[in-house]
């Protein structure tokens, strides 16, 4: 397991963004269906710096061929076979599985107690697998983590519709640098 982590949010941060649409159709940016390559080339730079390895938090981890599809994009966009490790589980995913699942009435109720903080709750049961001494959370919407967890969030601002950008990379790069730390 990497000592270095990121919990890696797709849409809004690698993701087609205004931005980028309004680039490809001026002519000044090439026909990549999804990633942005200024956004990927500003977190690779940070990932390869810090040989942090990024897990997947984005919805986008819900398709069975997640690492293919992200690879596939990431590679078109710069970063050829970016060193995705894993994925964070779907919590409510999981609460909706037929064969553990408890009566449906049960099920919408547990989710919607813990929907607030889904994201952080499936970012920490990922942590207590596998603990790492640094971890940061790059995402476009901190609504759904821990309160003890913003201090490790990279927040893109899904408002400037310009991906991750080098201000993202720069604060990314600072929480890596901390001494290791633990949630």
């Amino acid at each position: 397991m990497p000592e270095k982590v990121i919990f890696l949010d797709i849409d809004n941060v690698l993701a087609a963004t205004n931005e980028m649409i309004r680039l490809r159709m001026e002519g000044t940016l090439p026909n990549i269906k999804h990633f942005d390559p200024r956004t990927v080339s500003c977190l690779r730079e940070v990932a390869e710096a810090h040989q942090a390895s990024p897990v997947i938090s984005s919805t986008w981890r819900g398709s069975a061929k997640y690492r293919s599809l992200i690879t596939w994009y990431a590679t078109q966009a710069g970063w050829p076979n970016p060193p995705i490790i894993d994925r964070t589980i779907d919590l409510e995913s999981e609460l909706w599985r037929p064969a553990a699942a408890p009566p449906r009435k049960e099920r919408t109720a547990i989710y919607h107690k813990l929907k607030p903080w889904d994201r952080g709750i499936e970012v920490e049961a990922w942590l207590a697998k596998y603990p790492v001494g640094h971890y940061a959370i790059v995402d476009d919407w901190v609504a759904p983590f821990l309160p003890f967890q913003k201090p490790f969030i990279v927040e893109r601002d899904p408002h400037l519709n310009k991906g991750f950008t080098k201000r993202e990379a720069e604060v990314l790069d600072g929480i890596l640098n901390r001494p290791p730390q633990t949630s």
